[in-house]
């Protein structure tokens, strides 16, 4: 079965006791959340930074949703399953890519 699931049940321990929510999500509303981390971002003029701006948004979203719905606890655990999951393909796609290398790179320098 492999570690796997030891892994997965490691992540999902240390984002649920180990996540810090910022004091200002607790009171926020959904517009203001939105815009939290925004002044942190580098200025808006590439698509990386718009790609980056996207993810924060993500994040913000979901971290409000989970401050909110705080009687709630499955939502709470569906937060950090989103974090396991994350982990869990970051570590399959690095398996696969090692697998490709592996079996069509010979060793030899072009």
């Amino acid at each position: 079965m492999g570690r796997g699931p030891a892994f997965a049940f490691l992540l999902f321990y240390v984002t649920w006791h180990a996540q810090d929510i910022p004091s200002e999500m607790l009171s926020a509303s959904f517009l203001q959340a939105l815009s939290i981390e925004l002044h942190d971002l580098p200025d808006r003029g590439s698509w990386l930074s718009r790609a980056v701006a996207l993810a924060s948004d993500f994040d913000s979203v979901k971290l409000w949703i989970v401050t909110q719905a705080d009687d709630y606890p499955a939502v709470v655990a569906f937060y950090n399953l989103d974090m396991v999951l994350f982990g869990l393909l970051t570590a399959r796609a690095s398996i696969v890519i090692t697998n490709f290398i592996e079996t069509h790179y010979d060793g030899r320098s072009a």
